[in-house]
Parts: structure tokens; sequence; C-alpha cells
């Protein structure tokens, strides 16, 4: 089969050489073995180039020969048209690793791949150094109460504190039961001698009004004690002409009196005790008859006093028909 340099050219892209090669090799009735590689000879002249014939039809695909030496290489003639795709042969021998080339420009970012998953947790690396401390963060709001713990041992006691100001006094209490009677105790010592006390009711005196059945008193006049019944001290006197009694200077005095009336004009009759001639605690009668009676306590003045029994109110006052008319107990309570 003979081909023109036009043809070899058009067809070194597709692959029709290696075709031919393919097919000179594996065709008839023995292979040839394939001999080792000789050295690449030097390049020839390149030859002057032809012109383009026209393209013939293609042929059936014959035995592929052997690969013969390269020749030079003539100059690149225009693209024919492309030829049909031929049969794929077998792979040839990888050769060697040409020189690494330059570096290319830097293509565009391709989008971003989906995200892969996650690998295997690396093993801890070593601690850093500690950074220095940021400034401090705004304080946060505060957190809810957190559940009471457990109590905790109890601490040793303190010294005792100052007394305090003693509080108000409270309430008695109900009184308790009482004890039994304990072990009577040594005798103390005898204590000293106190003061003397009062001597007591040192004087008294009670006088009666007796034996003057139906006697008439008339207004602002003295009961008639007529009977010293008893006295006893020096501090109370009588004098039964006038029915005034002198009390010593200064004491106080009980006085308790009675008086039995027979008639008189109307509930209004007052007996009255004059002291220095001053009205002082009365009796009123309530009735037209039956008993007046009073009773009071009488100070002294510093010069002594004077104390009778004086009818202050009424016109006609009859004493009762009776064995004693009135009667006037005094007694002197302090010296």
């Amino acid at each position: 089969m003979n081909f023109s340099k036009d043809d070899m050219k058009n067809n070194r892209n597709n692959g029709f050489l290696r075709n031919i090669s393919q097919s000179r090799c594996c065709s008839g009735s023995s292979a040839r073995p394939q001999g080792q590689q000789g050295s690449q000879g030097a390049i020839g002249p390149q030859g002057p180039q032809g012109e383009s014939g026209p393209q013939g039809p293609i042929g059936p695909q014959g035995s592929q020969g052997e690969t013969g030496r390269q020749g030079p290489q003539g100059e690149t003639g225009p693209q024919g048209p492309q030829g049909e795709t031929g049969q794929q042969g077998p792979q040839g021998v990888t050769g060697q690793q040409g020189p690494k080339g330059e570096t290319g420009q830097q293509g565009p970012q391709g989008e971003t791949g989906a995200q892969g998953p996650q690998g295997e947790i690396g093993a801890q690396g070593l601690q850093g150094e500690t950074g220095q401390q940021g400034p401090q963060g705004e304080i946060g709001p505060q957190g809810p109460q957190g559940e009471t713990g457990p109590q905790g041992p109890q601490g040793e006691i303190g010294p005792q504190g100052a007394i305090g100001p003693q509080g108000p006094q409270g309430e008695a209490g109900p009184q308790g039961p009482t004890g039994s009677q304990g072990v009577a105790g040594l005798q103390g010592p005898q204590g000293p001698q106190g003061p003397a006390g009062s001597s007591g009711i040192n004087s008294a005196i009670h006088v009666e009004l007796t034996n003057y059945a139906g006697m008439v008193l008339s207004l602002n006049q003295n009961v008639p004690f007529n009977n010293i019944n008893e006295i006893q001290g020096s501090n109370i006197t009588y004098s039964p002409s006038s029915g005034v009694l002198n009390l010593a200077a200064g004491r106080l005095y009980y006085v308790s009196w009675w008086v039995a009336m027979n008639s008189g004009i109307g509930p209004d009759t007052v007996f009255s005790l004059m002291v220095d001639g001053e009205a002082g605690p009365s009796g009123v009668n309530l009735m037209l008859q039956g008993e007046v009676y009073g009773n009071a306590l009488v100070r002294s003045t510093a010069a002594g006093s004077t104390l009778s029994l004086t009818k202050t109110t009424g016109t006609i006052t009859t004493v009762t028909n009776v064995d004693t008319q009135a009667s006037m107990v005094i007694i002197c309570l302090s010296d």
C-alpha cells in the first residue's frame, strides 16, 4: 500500500500509522520478536514540502509492519478532514517520565464540594503557653439559688461575749408546788438591836351621855357627854362642862360616835365633828327617829386642837329614853 506524505501528515493524529504498525506486526503466519530499541539517530535535514495530493479512498487496513526509523519531521501541513476513528490498538510500553514542566498559572477556584465525612479525632496536642488575661467581662445575671448543701461540722465554741443590758422583767409565772422542807441550818449570830418602835396606843378616851332621857338639843349645841367611861394617857383630855375635848399637838386620832334620837323636825338633822371650831365629818339623820353615827380620822395642828360633837342642822332634837343616849371613842394613833 502506498501513501503520500500528505496522507501520513493527515493521519498522524488519528492513530492511522499506529494501526498500520499493528497490522504489520500481527499479520502473517509467524510473528517476529521485537528487537531492542536502537539509539535515536541524528535528525536529518528537513526536506522540501511537497504539494498535497488529492485524498484517496481509505483502503482496508493492512498488517502492521515493523516500526521504521523515524525520519526527519516535515513541516506541518494543513489539517485535513478528520477520518473515522479506527480500532484502539494495544497499549504501548510506558515510557520514562519526562522532566517536570514549569508550574502553570493557578486556575480559577472551583466550586466548593460537598462536605466530606468527619474524620477521626486526632491525638491531643501539647498544651500551649498561657495567654495574657483578658479584660473582665460584665457580671452576668444571678443564677437560681442552688440546693442547700449538707451541714458542715460544728465549729469550736467562741469566747464568751460581753454581758448585754438587762432586759425588762417578765411577767410573774404561776407559783410552783411547795418543796419539801430542807434541813434546818445553823443558827446565825444575833443581829444588832434595831431602833425603838412606836409605843402603840398610848392615849384613848371613851365618853358617854347617860340618864338624860327626853333631853332637847338645840341648833349648834355640843353633845354634853357627862360620863368619862375610860381614859388612858395624857394626849386627850375632856371638859364635861363645855363638851369640848383637847387633842395634843401633831398627832393622828381615830374618832367614832353615835347619838340615839327620839324625834326631830324632819329627816335633815346633822351632827358634825367640830375641829378647832370648823365643821368636819358629819352624820345625817335620814329618819324621824333612830340612831345617827359617824367616824373619822383627825390630825391635830402643831399647837393642838379642840374637838366636839355638835348639832349643826335642824331646830329641835330630843334624845331617846334609854340608859345611854350618846357615845364617843377617841384613840391616838401616833406619838
